[in-house]
């Protein structure tokens, strides 16, 4: 199934630069996946135009769907049921709206799920994201990283942006 997969371009530039994708926001974009990241020769051979693989891709993502946890009393995880890919729910600023309260940040904490905190200072969680990204445990593949710093939502543009 053609879903979309959200991921840091600038973190991840030599591994997708031959990828379809559409900006998100800043470093964050928007890639095509189907059993792996497609690139403009696919698209070549599926016989869609680029706006037709993004439109249906999409809406395969959204009908997946995503589900919003309770992990820690001021952190929340939101993910796909299937647990892949979930941070694509950043390129639906209804879900997101529905998801987030005002004061919330966004930890990018991985291409597969964000986290939802409030209660904390910006410093503490750049230095928890850090921790978590830069481990020799191996939380998070060097590919799968989303960034450093944490998101805010702006309700009224619908837009992401850097804390």
């Amino acid at each position: 199934m053609l879903r979309i997969v959200v991921f840091n371009k600038e973190i991840n530039n030599e591994l997708f630069e031959m990828c379809l994708t559409r900006p998100l926001a800043e470093d964050l974009v928007i890639g095509l996946y189907n059993e792996r990241m497609l690139a403009y020769v696919d698209l070549e051979e599926s016989g869609m135009t680029e706006d037709e693989a993004f439109d249906l891709a999409m809406a395969n993502t959204k009908a997946n769907g995503f589900m919003k946890m309770k992990v820690e009393p001021f952190m929340e995880v939101v993910t796909a049921p299937d647990f892949c890919f979930g941070a694509a729910v950043l390129a639906f600023p209804d879900l997101l709206a529905n998801y987030l309260e005002d004061g919330e940040y966004i930890i990018p904490s991985s291409i597969h799920e964000i986290i939802i905190t409030s209660g904390f200072e910006v410093d503490e969680i750049v230095e928890n994201i850090r921790e978590v990204n830069d481990s020799d445990e191996g939380f998070v593949k060097p590919w799968e990283i989303l960034g450093y710093r944490p998101l805010k939502f702006d309700r009224a543009t619908g837009k992401l942006e850097y804390a």
